[in-house]
C-alpha cells in the first residue's frame, strides 16, 4: 500500500482549513489542523509530516517565522505559503527559501491546490525510492565480501568500501580523492594497466573487462589480484572489483612442485609404482619394477595387469581388483609376480584410487613392497625360533621376550604358567597394559621407553609385580639382557624371572617378628626403668617413715606421704597406659558411647589442669555454638588430658596452652596449642608411634613410656576420628584431632547450649 502524505495545515480561518479537511480527507491525506504558530511546533514534536500549508500571517507570528523553526524540527518538510493579501513583495520574500514550494493567495483555487499536493506527494515517493536504491546500492556495495572501488577517468579513486580497505591496509580517508590507482600496483604491470584504462575509456568494448596483476598494500605486501572491470553507464568512471588470488596462486605452485615430486619419487622409488586404468589397464610404470621384472617400459604400458602376476593365483588378482574397484584402497595385499623369465616374487600390493571431481576413478597408485628374502628370512628363522622354543620350555624360569614396540614377542611354558594364561593370548599383546599392575605400570613403561631410545643403561636385576589371569599378583626378580639387530641397535629385551613371592612374604613376616621382638624388648626395657623410680621413691619414704617415725617431724612426714601419693599416682598411670595399649592392640576396647557437650568436657578438661599445672596459663577458645558428638567422654577426656599434659611437659612455665574447638565441614576439629620447644619437621609424624618421645631429644623433662600419644590416637581412631600435628622449632606445637559428626540425624541431637 503507497504511503499516503501527512499534512499539516497552520490557519486561524476556521471556514478554509474545515473545507481543506474535506478536501484532503476525501483524497485520502491525514490533515492536522493548527490555528497558530506554537501549535503547529508542539504537534511538530510528537509527528512526522510531509507537506505543512501556513498562513502568511498568523496571530503569533508569520509564516515564514515558522517555517524556519519548523525546518530545525523537520528538515526534509516542505511548504506552501497561503495568504489573502497578495503582493509581489510577499511572494519574493516566501518563494525559494526554507523548501518553501509555492505561494497561494485566497480565495484558493482547490483544483490547483489539489494539484500541487499531488506533485508533492510524487516528489516524495520519487526522493523516498531513491533513497531506498542508494541504500541498497550502499549496502551492497559496503557489504559484499569482494574489495571494490570506483575510480574517475584520470585514475584518481573516489569510493572504496569495507574489503577494499582491508586488502590495501589503509583507511578511507587515507584512499577516497587522495589516491590513484595505480598506487597499488606493482611496476611490472603499471604500462599494461594503463594502456588497458585509456582503451577503455575511448572504447569499452576494446578492453578486456578482467585480468590479473600484482597489488602492493601499505605495508609493502604483494598480492596476486582478479580484477574485473566495467565503465558506469553515462559517466566515466570504473567500477573495480578485486578478488585475492594470492592463496590460489600459491596452491597452484604448490600443486605443480607437488607434481614435479611426486613423478620423480614415482619414477625412482625402490618400491615398484604402478598406474592401473579402472579396466586394468597398465598406465605407466617406474624404474625398480621394470628392473625387477626385467621389461621395458612400451612392454607393460597398455597391456593388462595380469601380465605381472604368476598364473597359479589369478583368481585372487582378479578377487584384489574388484575389492579395489569397490573401496578405492587396497592395504598389504601379499601377491606373487611373475618376472619376464618366469621366476616368482613376493609382494605386498597397497593401493589407493585417484578420483576426478565427481568422484570417478581415474586410475589406481599401486605400491609393491618386495618381501622375498624376507619371507624367506623368516622361514629360517622359524625353524630356529621352533628349535629354541623347546630349549626355553625346558627351562625352570620364567623367560619372556620384549619388542620395542612393548609386545610379547617371545613366552616360555614356565612364563605361561606363572600368569595363568596359555601362549595364544600372551604372544603379540603389549606386556604392561596386560601383565603390569596399574600403580607402577606408568613408572615401568617410562624406564622402558628410555631403554630403548638409549637414553639410559639396562638394570640387570630388579624386582617388580605381574598380574595373573585370576587378577592375582606375582613378585618376579628379573634378570635381564638387551637385545640388538646386527647394527648394534636395540630392538628389544629378554628377561628370565623367578617367582619369590613366597620367598619375600616368609622374609617380611621374619623382619615383623624381628622389629615385634625388639618393641617387647624396649618395652619392657622401659617398663623397668620407668616402674623402678616411683618404686624406689614409695620403698625409700616408706622405709623413712617406719624406722624414723619419732624423729620426723609432722611437715615431713606429710611431705614423705604426699611423695608416696604422687609415685603410687605415677605408677597407676603408667599400668593403665599399658593396659589401654594391650586392649587397642587386641580390638578389646569398648566405648560407652553418648550425645555429649564437647564445650563442656573441654573446659573440666582445663579447669582440672589448670590445678594439676597452675604454672601454665591454660585457656579455651571453643568457636560458637558446637553441635553434640557421640563419643566416649571418658576416653576422650583421657585424649585431652595427655595433650594437654603434654603441652605443659615441653613449655616453659608461665607460657600458654590454649584448648580450641571449631565445626569443620562434617566433623568436629578440637586442637591444643602450646609455646614450647617445637618439634623438627622429620619427627613430626613419628609421635604418635609407640615409645616415641621426640621431645625427650629438645629437653631433660622427658619421661614417661612414650604411649601417651601412641594411646591417644589409637582413641580417637576407635571413635572414626583423625590426629594429627603441626609444628615449628622455638615456636611451639599444635596437636589436633578430629570427631566425626551424625550428619545423618540432623545436628548431632541438638547444639550446645
Amino acid at each position: 500500500m503507497e504511503h499516503k502524505l501527512n499534512i499539516l495545515t497552520v490557519d486561524d480561518d476556521a471556514g478554509l482549513t474545515s473545507n481543506l479537511q474535506d478536501l484532503f480527507e476525501a483524497e485520502g491525506y491525514d490533515n492536522t489542523i493548527a490555528p497558530d504558530g506554537q501549535t503547529a511546533l508542539t504537534l511538530c514534536l510528537g509527528k512526522d509530516f510531509d507537506l505543512s500549508l501556513i498562513d502568511f500571517k498568523l496571530p503569533d507570528m508569520t509564516g515564514v517565522e515558522l517555517i524556519k523553526k519548523l525546518t530545525k524540527l523537520s528538515p526534509e518538510m516542505v511548504y506552501v505559503i497561503v495568504t489573502g493579501y497578495a503582493s509581489l513583495e510577499s511572494a519574493i520574500e516566501a518563494v525559494g527559501k526554507e523548501n518553501i514550494v509555492s505561494y497561494e493567495t485566497k480565495p484558493l483555487n482547490m483544483g490547483r491546490l489539489l494539484a500541487l499536493v499531488k506533485e508533492v506527494e510524487t516528489r516524495k515517493r520519487a526522493e523516498e525510492a531513491l533513497r531506498e536504491s542508494e541504500a541498497r546500492y550502499r549496502t551492497i556495495f559496503e557489504t559484499t565480501g569482494t574489495a571494490m572501488l570506483i575510480s574517475e577517468e584520470d585514475t584518481t579513486i573516489s569510493i572504496i568500501n569495507t574489503e577494499f580497505k582491508k586488502l590495501c591496509g589503509y583507511s578511507k580517508e587515507e584512499v577516497e580523492g587522495k589516491k590513484s590507482w595505480i598506487e597499488f600496483i606493482v611496476k611490472a604491470d603499471v604500462e599494461r594497466l594503463k594502456e588497458s584504462h585509456h582503451l577503455r575509456i575511448i572504447d569499452p568494448n576494446a578492453a578486456p573487462p578482467y585480468y590479473e596483476f600484482q597489488f602492493i598494500d601499505k605495508h609493502g605486501n604483494v598480492k596476486d589480484i582478479f580484477i574485473t572491470l566495467a565503465l558506469i553507464p553515462g559517466t566515466k568512471k570504473l567500477w573495480d572489483r578485486l578478488l585475492d588470488i594470492t592463496e590460489r596462486k600459491r596452491a597452484e605452485k604448490a600443486l605443480r612442485e607437488s607434481e614435479r615430486r611426486f613423478r620423480q619419487f614415482f619414477e625412482n622409488a625402490p618400491e615398484y609404482c604402478y598406474m592401473v586404468s579402472p579396466e586394468g589397464i597398465i598406465l605407466n610404470i617406474n624404474n625398480a619394477a621394470l628392473k625387477v621384472l626385467g621389461y621395458n617400459k612400451g612392454e607393460l604400458i597398455g597391456k593388462p595387469v595380469q601380465t605381472i602376476y604368476a598364473p597359479e593365483p589369478l583368481s585372487k588378482v582378479k578377487q584384489v581388483f574388484e575389492k579395489w574397484r569397490k573401496t578405492g584402497k587396497l592395504r598389504d595385499e601379499g601377491m606373487d609376480i611373475i618376472t619376464k623369465k618366469g621366476d616368482k616374487r613376493q609382494v605386498l600390493l597397497s593401493a589407493t584410487a585417484v578420483k576426478d571431481k565427481e568422484g570417478r576413478i581415474l586410475h589406481s597408485i599401486s605400491i609393491q613392497t618386495d618381501i622375498t628374502e624376507r619371507k624367506q628370512a623368516e622361514e629360517a628363522l622359524r625353524g630356529e625360533r621352533d628349535r629354541a622354543q623347546k630349549y626355553l620350555d625346558v627351562a625352570g624360569v620364567t623367560l619372556v621376550a620384549l619388542d620395542a614396540k612393548q609386545k610379547v614377542s617371545l613366552i616360555n611354558k614356565r612364563g605361561c604358567e606363572i600368569l595363568g594364561h596359555p601362549e595364544e593370548e600372551i604372544i603379540g599383546k603389549n606386556w604392561f597394559d596386560n601383565f603390569v599392575p596399574d600403580r607402577v605400570r606408568s613408572e615401568v613403561v617410562a624406564v622402558f621407553n628410555k631403554l630403548m631410545a638409549g637414553e639410559i643403561e639396562l638394570v640387570e636385576y630388579y624386582e617388580n609385580s605381574v598380574l595373573t589371569k585370576t587378577g592375582g599378583e606375582l613378585l618376579i626378580a628379573w634378570h635381564n639382557t638387551v637385545l640388538t639387530d646386527e647394527r648394534g641397535n636395540t630392538i628389544g629385551i629378554l628377561s628370565s624371572g623367578e617367582d619369590i613371592t613366597e620367598r619375600r612374604l616368609l622374609w617380611k613376616r621374619m623382619i615383623e617378628y624381628e622389629e615385634l621382638s625388639k618393641l617387647k624388648s624396649d618395652i619392657l626395657s622401659t617398663v623397668s626403668h620407668e616402674l623402678r623410680t616411683p618404686l624406689a621413691i614409695i620403698k625409700g619414704y616408706s622405709t623413712m617413715l617406719v624406722d624414723y617415725t619419732q624423729k620426723l617431724s609432722s611437715k615431713e612426714k606429710t611431705e614423705h606421704l604426699r611423695s608416696i601419693d604422687n609415685a603410687t599416682d605415677r605408677l597407676t598411670e603408667l599400668v593403665d597406659h599399658l593396659l589401654d595399649m594391650s586392649r587397642l592392640d587386641a580390638g578389646l576396647l569398648k566405648l560407652d558411647m553418648a550425645f555429649t557437650s564437647i564445650s563442656k568436657v573441654i573446659k573440666g578438661a582445663v579447669a582440672e589442669a589448670s590445678l594439676r599445672t597452675p604454672k601454665h596459663n591454660i585457656a579455651s577458645h571453643v568457636g560458637g555454638r558446637l553441635p553434640r558428638v557421640n563419643i566416649d567422654t571418658k576416653r576422650i577426656r583421657q585424649v585431652l588430658d595427655n595433650l594437654i599434659d603434654n603441652a605443659c611437659k615441653y613449655s616453659k612455665e608461665g607460657t600458654e596452652v590454649v584448648v580450641s574447638a571449631q565445626r569443620e565441614g562434617k566433623e568436629l576439629v578440637v586442637s591444643v596449642a602450646d609455646q614450647g620447644t617445637g618439634i623438627h619437621a622429620k619427627e613430626v609424624n613419628r609421635v604418635f608411634d609407640r615409645l616415641h618421645s621426640a621431645e625427650k631429644r629438645l629437653t631433660s623433662q622427658g619421661e614417661g613410656l612414650g604411649l601417651g600419644l601412641a594411646i591417644s590416637k589409637g582413641l580417637v581412631e576407635a571413635h572414626g576420628g583423625r590426629i594429627w600435628a603441626e609444628s615449628e622449632l622455638g615456636k611451639g606445637s599444635t596437636f589436633y584431632f578430629s570427631l566425626p559428626l551424625d550428619t545423618k540425624r540432623g545436628h548431632n541431637h541438638g547444639e550446645e547450649e
